[in-house]
């Protein structure tokens, strides 16, 4: 878990390609987190920096109203990568 926390910093300023060599990545990002924590495959980790990346460059995925501190304990307690987009959205609010 703790190297999703360091994918997440990289998330925001990487473009975003709709097309990946493992297809489009069109499901949840949490669906490739639980494939990449059971399979351990690159390419699930592939399409969960991809969906990710998508949630973060999308204004309406997320409302994120509590702190960037209450998701980052969401994410050590339950290991959900909407919290880590969470995190990374109230981040972006707190350094305003």
């Amino acid at each position: 878990m703790k190297y999703l926390l360091m994918i997440i910093a990289s998330l925001a300023s990487t473009s975003s390609l709709s097309q990946t060599p493992y297809g489009n990545c069109d499901q949840p990002a949490q669906y490739y987190q639980e494939q990449y924590e059971a399979n351990g495959q690159v390419k699930d980790m592939v399409c969960l920096q991809k969906a990710m990346e998508r949630d973060l460059n999308d204004p309406n995925s997320y409302s994120c109203p509590d702190s960037a501190q209450y998701y980052q304990s969401q994410y050590e307690q339950h290991g959900q990568s909407s919290d880590l987009i969470c995190m990374q959205k109230a981040l972006e609010k707190e350094l305003q």
